[in-house]
């Protein structure tokens, strides 16, 4: 028989397990790495081969092969400081990037509907601050070059309101 598999597209690490699809004709079984399977986990990092095997129904077998390729999300640490007083904005997110896990070419936060962007404008960061931040909850988002994407959540707090209360005496004194 004639087989085909289509081609995967590749995928990051960490992505939800997906159904393994593709295969020409139907009914056929699928193998990653020579073990039967029906879903792939994108779980580890590196280069997986896919088989498609198809026995018709003179028993002739035959097979296609393609790759799944699963590329690193990008690894990162984030320092923060909370604001000093309350209502102030001067919160800080300092993200240092951890070039080992391949390049990174966007690093931003995302608070609400605003997306605020790192200032560098180099090729490849390797980290960013945000000052000047208000009290609040952040999503670092850090996307690699092969567009894979890494988000952490930072709260950035603040200190209660102080409230000064002052107490007189009215008596006089002589």
């Amino acid at each position: 028989p004639e087989v085909s598999l289509e081609p995967f597209a590749d995928i990051c690490e960490g992505e939800p397990a997906f159904e393994l699809t593709g295969g020409m004709p139907v009914g056929g079984t699928y193998y990653v790495d020579g073990v039967v399977a029906t879903t792939f986990d994108p779980a580890i990092v590196g280069s997986y081969e896919v088989v498609y095997e198809y026995t018709d129904q003179n028993g002739c077998t035959a097979s296609a092969t393609q790759t799944i390729e699963v590329t690193p999300v990008p690894c990162f640490d984030v320092e923060f400081t909370d604001v000093t007083c309350f209502g102030a904005d001067d919160g800080t997110i300092t993200v240092t990037v951890d070039l080992d896990c391949g390049p990174v070419v966007k690093i931003c936060l995302e608070y609400g509907t605003i997306e605020i962007p790192s200032d560098n404008a180099n090729k490849f960061l390797s980290g960013a601050e945000f000052t000047d931040l208000e009290p609040g909850t952040y999503l670092v988002v850090v996307t690699g070059e092969n567009g894979c994407e890494s988000v952490q959540e930072v709260t950035i707090g603040e200190p209660p309101l102080l409230i000064a209360h002052a107490e007189y005496d009215d008596a006089i004194c002589e």
